[in-house]
This record gives C-alpha cells, structure tokens and sequence, in this order.
C-alpha cells in the first residue's frame, strides 16, 4: 500500500484520497424523457462525512482489494519526479497479484472451516457431506 497513515478526523488516509478521487471524477446522468436532453453532473459541494467515508470505501477495499495502485498512474523516474506513466498492462499484473493473495487466504479460510466442519459433524454425529450440503444451500445453522 501507497499509504498508512491518519488524518485527523481519525480516517486512513488512502480512504480519503480514493473518496477524493471519486468526488472529481464521479458523474451521474439523468435524462429528460419529455425533452430528450441528458444532463450530467458531478457531486459539487456535497461531500462524505469521514466516518461515513471510512465505513464505505473500508468495506469496499476490503471485499474487492482496491487500493491506490488502481488510480495512480504514475512512477518515479531517476531523479525521483512522479512523471513516467505506468502502462494499464501493468497495473492490471498488480490487480491480479492482489487478487490472487486474497484467493489464497480465502482458500486457507475455506480449508479451516472444513476441518472445523468434520470436527464439530463428528463431536454431533453428522458426516461432512450432509454439512456441505446445506451450507451450499443456504446460511441455516445445523445443530
């Protein structure tokens, strides 16, 4: 990650600039069905409040693995400037490596729960195939 640290008002810092990011690139349209005009517009003076910021955009880093390497553009040259354009190729690699890591942990998580599973199935009487089966079937509990 780019950044780490907290502002002030308690927020990560990496939040408040993807929430920065949105606020000058975000657009909603809307259109006139009796005119057929379509209107444009970007958010103005409106503004997330910091803790709604960080309930939101943490939510949303951590379910989908965004972080500023998504927007940023751009990396230092030789004599430090952040001029030199990184290719979308790229950055797409560092998505995809993000995206793997959490495939993994998801996996070891997985494998985890599974041995929980045969555990607790076996302390009950139950066999792993029939927890399997209604756990794909839906969030009830087996008790």
């Amino acid at each position: 990650m780019l950044l780490q640290w907290v502002l002030n008002c308690g927020c990560l810092a990496e939040n408040a600039l993807w929430e920065f990011y949105l606020y000058k690139t975000g657009k909603i349209s809307s259109a006139n069905v009796e005119s057929g005009q379509v209107t444009t517009e970007g958010r103005g003076t409106q503004y997330m409040h910091p803790r709604l910021r960080e309930l939101l955009l943490g939510q949303v880093r951590a379910e989908t693995t965004w972080c500023l390497d998504n927007i940023w553009q751009f990396e230092q040259d030789d004599k430090g400037r952040w001029v030199v354009q990184i290719r979308k190729v790229k950055r797409l690699q560092r998505l995809h490596e993000r995206l793997g890591r959490l495939l993994d942990q998801a996996l070891e998580h997985k494998d985890e729960e599974k041995k929980r599973a045969i555990f607790e199935m076996g302390q009950l009487g139950r066999s792993y195939d029939e927890w399997a089966n209604r756990s794909q079937a839906g969030p009830s509990r087996i008790v």
